[in-house]
């Protein structure tokens, strides 16, 4: 029962998430406000980075840009980058 409920939330999440991502403007605002609310630092793409957050973005409009990085991250380990786009056919 407790996967079905967690089932049923996930996708109650993703309408309301499309729901209110009419455009590539919207999708960015809705995720990023997720990040921030998952703790990732706003980053301004136009500033200095001294320090690069371990969980953060960088939000431009309908471009979205977010990373997490492990604490003890080993100087030759693998990563993933994921990408995909909301630009056309829009959400």
């Amino acid at each position: 029962m407790d996967a079905d409920r967690s089932r049923s939330a996930s996708v109650r999440s993703l309408f309301a998430y499309l729901g209110g991502s009419p455009s590539p403007y919207h999708a960015v605002a809705n995720a990023a406000a997720m990040l921030h609310e998952a703790g990732f630092d706003a980053l301004d793409e136009q500033q200095a980075w001294d320090e690069l957050p371990s969980a953060g973005y960088v939000a431009r409009g309908g471009a979205l840009v977010a990373w997490r990085c492990p604490e003890a991250l080993a100087p030759h380990a693998g990563f993933r980058i994921v990408g995909t786009h909301t630009d056309s056919p829009n959400l």
